[in-house]
């Protein structure tokens, strides 16, 4: 299996361990984010839409399989944290440019 790129693997972290520096030096300035039907947009939004989720949903998250399809990198998911469907497996797509995530999709 090839490697998960590091941004990644930081988006992870960032996210698992609370922190909102890490967390932006992943993404890029211009940051799109879809998840709920909603579209964030923007590092600041995106900053914002993710800490009242983790407020809400004390959520950790961790890649179990991945694979490659040129710029976007499917990720499957595996979220344990407050919400009855909890653990749930979801399917993150991101895209990528100059080793910063520019898209997120949950799917």
């Amino acid at each position: 299996m090839v490697a998960l790129p590091r941004v990644i693997q930081q988006y992870f972290k960032a996210v698992n361990q609370r922190d909102m520096s890490l967390f932006n030096t992943c993404m890029a300035a211009d940051i799109q984010v879809q998840d709920e039907g909603e579209t964030h947009q923007g590092i600041a939004n995106v900053q914002a839409w993710q800490q009242a989720s983790i407020a809400r949903y004390q959520h950790r998250c961790h890649g179990i399989s991945w694979r490659q399809q040129q710029t976007l990198w499917y990720v499957d998911t595996v979220v344990t944290g407050e919400f009855s469907a909890s653990p749930l497996t979801l399917t993150i797509v991101f895209t990528l440019a100059q080793q910063l995530i520019t898209q997120m999709e949950f799917r």
